[in-house]
């Protein structure tokens, strides 16, 4: 049936009954919504226009001598008001800590440099910020409004020009590398080590 629905073009929501720390994809979404639009800033964040793309041209900034290659994006909101772009999250953990800890893990800091470089290129100023709106995927569906240091975004910076560069130089030479063509030594890491007995 799920498949038959997906060749009609209709979205399935997977549905876990009866099961309060695991809801349905369904209930799960309603809950992280409410839970957004009774945070007190998170829902004057999110005013404005929704699912915005951005398309401008690579160019020199800086250190960076542009790769003329065409660039996109698609903020989540961009608050007209504020002059905010936004980007809403899931997350297992929206607290301080956990989201520092995901900027780390997911990158979010090249994305915040690149969307925030690329909506200056698009429209020919900057956004005030990039905020990130990040809401719990369980209970008490928790949310953070963040938005990062100048030196993250800098790094972030540094990161994306360097992989456009990267990928232009890629495209030109044809070569696409991607791991050691030698025969590496494959060191056996400590928790191979562990084995369950029965």
């Amino acid at each position: 049936w799920r498949f038959e629905q997906r060749a009609a073009g209709k979205t399935t929501i997977n549905a876990k009954p009866g099961k309060f720390w695991d809801p349905s994809d369904w209930d799960m979404i309603h809950y992280m919504r409410d839970s957004v639009m009774a945070h007190d800033v998170a829902p004057i964040l999110l005013q404005g226009k929704v699912e915005q793309s951005l398309f401008w041209i690579d160019k020199k900034r800086g250190f960076h001598q542009g790769t003329g290659k065409l660039c996109k994006g698609r903020i989540d909101a961009y608050n007209e008001d504020h002059n905010l772009i936004c980007d809403l999250k899931s997350a297992a953990d929206a607290s301080y800590a956990g989201f520092q800890k995901a900027v780390i893990n997911y990158h979010y800091d090249i994305q915040d440099a690149f969307y925030y470089d690329g909506w200056a290129a698009a429209h020919g100023t900057p956004a005030q910020a990039f905020v990130f709106i990040v809401v719990e995927k369980l209970p008490p569906w928790g949310v953070g409004c963040y938005s990062l240091e100048r030196n993250w975004q800098e790094e972030g910076r540094k990161v994306y020009q360097h992989l456009l560069t990267r990928f232009k130089d890629c495209m030109e030479q044809n070569i696409w590398p991607c791991y050691p063509t030698e025969v590496r030594s494959l060191i056996m890491p400590a928790y191979a080590k562990i084995h369950k007995m029965s």
